[in-house]
C-alpha cells in the first residue's frame, strides 16, 4: 500500500509519498528495549487434548470441505457407479409363487424374485450409499425393519448415530440422536433389525475406520489434519479480507470532511 500526503499552496496540489514502516521495523521497535537487547518471549507448550471423532464431527467435515466430499464420491463412483447385474444358471428353471405388492401371487424364478426385491428396496441407489458410507465413515447401517425378515432397506445416516452398543463383537443396538429419533420414530434400534457392514479395522475396536476419521485424528501431538487445513484456509481468507483493499491512502491534513470529494476529484485529475 502506498501512502501520500497532499498539501495545497496557492490553489496548487502537491503530493508527497510517505514511506510506511516495515513489519520487521515495527516488530523490532516493539520488543527491543532502549538498551538494545532483543527479547523473545518464551513460547507456551500446547497441552490440548483432541477427543476421538464421532459421526457428527465426520459429517460436519464432509459438508464443510468440498474436496473431501468429492474424493469420497469419486472412489464410490468407481466401485458402484456402473450398478450391478444379477445372473443365474439357465439350467435352474424352478419357480415359486411370490406375493407382489403384498397381495397378488405371481410365479417367479429365483432371479426374478431377486430382481423384484432389488427394485422394491432400491438396491441400485442403496449400493451407492453403502459405498459412500464405507469409504467415508468406515461403517454402514441399514434398517431392515423386522427381526425375522426384510420388510424394508432403509439407510441409517451415520450422522443420526449417537452411540453403537456392542455385545460379543456384534451390534447390540444403535442409539440415535434427536434428528434420528424424528426420522425413525424411536431413540434406539435393536441390533437384530440391522444390517451392519464395517471396513478397515484397527485394534480391538469393532467399528471400521473411514477417511473422515483419519482426517480428524491427531498424531504426534499435532492438530488433526482437517483442523490444520481449516486454520490455514481461515488465515488466508482473513489476510485477503484485511489487505485486499485500496493500494493508496491519501492524508489530507486540515481538510474539512465536506471538502474531501473536491480534493479527491482534483487528485484523480492529477493522476491522469
Amino acid at each position: 500500500m502506498q501512502l501520500f500526503k497532499i498539501t495545497q499552496e496557492d490553489d496548487v496540489l502537491s503530493t508527497e509519498e510517505l514511506k510506511p514502516k516495515s513489519l520487521w521495523t515495527k516488530l523490532k521497535e516493539a520488543i527491543v528495549p532502549k538498551r538494545g537487547t532483543v527479547i523473545f518471549p518464551e513460547g507456551q507448550r500446547s497441552t490440548d487434548v483432541y477427543p476421538e471423532p464421532n459421526f457428527q464431527d465426520m459429517t460436519n467435515l464432509l459438508l464443510g470441505v468440498a474436496d473431501v466430499a468429492a474424493s469420497i464420491g469419486f472412489i464410490d463412483d468407481v466401485a458402484t457407479g456402473n450398478g450391478f447385474e444379477v445372473t443365474m444358471n439357465p439350467a435352474y428353471t424352478a419357480k415359486a409363487k411370490v406375493k407382489v405388492n403384498g397381495k397378488d401371487e405371481v410365479e417367479m424364478s429365483a432371479k426374478e424374485v431377486v430382481d423384484y426385491k432389488c427394485k422394491l428396496y432400491g438396491f441400485d441407489e442403496l449400493a451407492q450409499e453403502i459405498g459412500y458410507d464405507v469409504i467415508g465413515f468406515g461403517n454402514v447401517f441399514v434398517h431392515k425393519g423386522n427381526k425375522e425378515k426384510f420388510t424394508k432397506c432403509q439407510r441409517i445416516l451415520p450422522y443420526y448415530v449417537q452411540k453403537v452398543n456392542f455385545a460379543e463383537g456384534k451390534v447390540k443396538s444403535l442409539q440415535l440422536g434427536s434428528e434420528g429419533k424424528t426420522v425413525f420414530g424411536v431413540g434406539e434400534i435393536d441390533g437384530s433389525e440391522l444390517v451392519w457392514l464395517s471396513y478397515n479395522h484397527f485394534g480391538k475396536d469393532p467399528l471400521g475406520v473411514g477417511i473422515l476419521q483419519a482426517l480428524l485424528t491427531s498424531y504426534g501431538g499435532r492438530l488433526p489434519l482437517a483442523k490444520i487445513i481449516a486454520l490455514t484456509e481461515k488465515a488466508m481468507a482473513d489476510q485477503i479480507r484485511k489487505f485486499s483493499s485500496y493500494n493508496e491512502m491519501l492524508v489530507l491534513e486540515g481538510v474539512p470532511d465536506a471538502d474531501v470529494p473536491t480534493y479527491n476529484a482534483k487528485y484523480q485529475t492529477m493522476k491522469e
